[in-house]
């Protein structure tokens, strides 16, 4: 559970430094959001993290680690890059879902975030990868706005 958090701040900051060293702004805006959606999981999981009895203090490693990754990934063609997270993120999804069956009743909805948000991360790389940019980044945007009202 509290690697998954980890992963999120890493991936927070991973989106941040990718997104502001991409030339297309398009493009950024849309990385910027995978990083707003990082963002609003982490407060989603922070009660469950705290019920938990974890420390959830950012350490500074996982924020520099995401940043010098996400500006490595930067120099990636656009497809490739897309791809590259698609691979991740499948992998990503079938442990949160994991996570997700096993938790506490209490838990299960922050769980359910950290599931949704990369099911919603993979719908808009499979978008971009299908050519269909116009309305890619929708279901990220979605959520954010579903996770903030439910804080």
């Amino acid at each position: 559970m509290s690697a998954s958090y980890w992963g999120e701040v890493y991936g927070e900051a991973f989106h941040d430094a990718l997104g502001k060293a991409l030339r297309n702004k398009d493009q950024a805006a849309k990385i910027g959001l995978l990083s707003d959606l990082d963002a609003a999981v982490q407060k989603q999981l922070l009660p469950v993290l705290r019920g938990l009895g974890v420390d959830a203090r950012a350490t500074p490693e996982w924020v520099k680690d995401g940043a010098r990754d996400g500006r490595e990934y930067a120099r990636f063609p656009w497809h490739d890059l897309m791809e590259a997270l698609a691979e991740e993120m499948q992998g990503d999804i079938e442990e949160y879902a994991a996570l997700e069956k096993e938790a506490r009743d209490e838990d299960r909805r922050a769980l359910s975030a950290l599931t949704e948000h990369q099911r919603a991360a993979l719908v808009f790389v499979e978008r971009e990868l299908a050519g269909s940019p116009g309305d890619s980044i929708q279901p990220v945007r979605a959520l954010i706005k579903q996770l903030r009202a439910t804080r």
